[in-house]
């Protein structure tokens, strides 16, 4: 089995804006240590839980079978 993302996410699911809400910063200087952070927690978190937070176009190559088990459960959507 092999899965590979084709298209990654345009959005984050995790917004910017409500984080430094939470954190109350009012500032944009740390913009760009936040969204790494923010990136980095949901990198962890997908690998953990094995699911997908953010919307992303997967590939999944497999040997011909009677079925077929989708890695990453609860994707928003899939082609054939």
């Amino acid at each position: 089995m092999n899965l590979k993302v084709i298209t990654e996410p345009t959005e984050s699911a995790v917004n910017i804006e409500l984080v430094k809400e939470f954190l109350r910063i009012d500032y944009n200087d740390e913009d760009m240590l936040i969204q790494t952070m923010i990136d980095a927690a949901i990198d962890h978190a997908e690998k953990f839980t094995r699911r997908s937070l953010n919307a992303k176009t997967y590939e999944l190559n497999v040997k011909a079978s009677d079925y077929i088990r989708l890695p990453n459960p609860r994707l928003p959507a899939w082609t054939r």
